[in-house]
Parts: C-alpha cells; sequence; structure tokens
C-alpha cells in the first residue's frame, strides 16, 4: 500500500476505535487489542 492509503486507512480505523470505545463505555482493553491486531496487519 502507498503511504496515502494507509494513512486514510488508519485514520478510519482510529475513528471507528473512538466510536466503539465510546460505545464500550472507554473499555481500554479491547481498544488496545484492536490495535495491537491493526499494527500486525500494518
Amino acid at each position: 500500500m502507498t503511504k496515502i492509503v494507509k494513512f486514510i486507512y488508519v485514520m478510519i480505523i482510529i475513528l471507528s476505535l473512538f466510536q466503539l470505545s465510546k460505545n464500550a463505555k472507554g473499555n481500554p482493553f479491547l481498544t488496545f487489542f484492536i490495535l495491537g491486531n491493526v499494527n500486525k496487519c500494518l
């Protein structure tokens, strides 16, 4: 992937994570778990 596509991909994931953490009443473990999986994919 090009850097621009990767940047957009990361931004979308961060925004969806922010929504997830709000819906899960700020569950940090879920957020860190998903972030860890995202880092493996990138």
